[in-house]
């Protein structure tokens, strides 16, 4: 590259567009994840710039929420990364902690939490009282954690409307999905 000072050039111009580029492609693959997702649940999406504000999360509408300060906030099938880069993403169950909650929920609550807590436990997942919102979480699988490494691939997969990474992904929702969603329509059901 330094042999001529218009690849420098190149390189410099490559270098400047590559964070927003890496964005758009990582954002285009959450969305691709997102289309994928059951078509009976609600939820959202974002890839945000700012720590914890990418993320994809469903839930039923049927289900009841809990009000927290005043606000309400859903249980739901949960996936995030760590920071705004779409790195170190980790999925579970995710429900406002009991502590947090109205008096008026709060038994609900923990009913729920215990339930997804066992859950879990019985099938080797996390439950863990260090993030109480948290009834059940697992890392994602290490190879797709990261997706800074995985970006020429997460293109290509974009243009050609899945593989392999979105595959992984989808499934995942999916085995979450179906081992919580009877719990979670039993205790927070209407």
């Amino acid at each position: 590259m330094r042999g001529d000072s218009k690849n420098v050039a190149t390189a410099m111009a490559v270098y400047e567009v590559w964070p927003e580029v890496a964005r758009k492609i990582k954002s285009d693959f959450l969305n691709q994840i997102w289309c994928r997702l059951p078509s009976d649940m609600d939820g959202n999406w974002d890839y945000g710039k700012k720590p914890r504000e990418t993320y994809i999360y469903i839930y039923r509408k049927c289900w009841r929420p809990y009000v927290v300060d005043g606000q309400e906030e859903q249980t739901s099938i949960y996936m995030q990364a760590e920071d705004g880069n779409g790195t170190n993403w980790d999925i579970g169950v995710r429900s406002p902690a009991s502590s947090s909650v109205s008096r008026d929920d709060r038994e609900r609550s923990e009913n729920l939490h215990v339930e997804i807590g066992s859950l879990a436990k019985r099938l080797g997942k996390n439950s863990n009282s260090k993030w109480p919102w948290w009834p059940w979480w697992e890392w994602i699988e290490g190879k797709y954690r990261y997706w800074d490494s995985l970006i020429p691939k997460l293109h290509e997969e974009v243009a050609e409307g899945g593989g392999e990474i979105t595959d992984y992904f989808v499934r995942k929702f999916n085995e979450i999905a179906d081992e919580s969603i009877r719990i979670i329509d039993r205790i927070d059901g209407s």
